[in-house]
């Protein structure tokens, strides 16, 4: 259902464009909002039901390229546990972030991180550091 908080064992991955990507890191820029925007877009992995990351990662290619999202190849895929953003909110002047499922009619596996402002730089650079090197997966097979 649209607003529900995604269970703190689950997986979002974030598109990464390469811009927020250095030395194959990803940078603090990719979780920064825009201007206006009032959550972090994320897709939900588990909605594809029981499938391996990679396959997961894959599906969420195949959704964003159907809805005319533009991937662009040396961009990358950051994957976050939901439970690590929940917790990284709390540590951090107790700011409640929170992953809701946000499906719209062309992709239901959409969810948006809210909580935060444009303005929280640091909650950027935390989420960003949540990223190992196995939650790293490219925007091109």
């Amino acid at each position: 259902m649209t607003g529900d908080l995604l269970p703190d064992d689950d997986h979002v991955s974030r598109y990464c464009r390469p811009r927020a990507i250095r030395d194959d890191r990803i940078l603090p820029d990719a979780f920064l909002l825009r201007s206006g925007e009032e959550y972090l877009s994320v897709n939900w992995l588990e909605s594809f039901g029981p499938l391996s990351r990679d396959d997961a990662v894959e599906r969420v290619r195949e959704r964003l390229t159907a809805t005319g999202f533009s991937l662009r190849r040396n961009g990358r895929f950051a994957v976050l546990g939901v439970g690590a953003v929940h917790q990284t909110g709390q540590a951090l002047d107790g700011l409640a972030l929170r992953v809701e499922h946000l499906p719209t009619a062309r992709d239901d596996s959409h969810c948006g991180i809210r909580g935060y402002t444009e303005d929280d730089e640091m909650i950027a650079s935390e989420l960003a550091g949540l990223v190992s090197d196995d939650d790293i997966h490219p925007a091109h097979p």
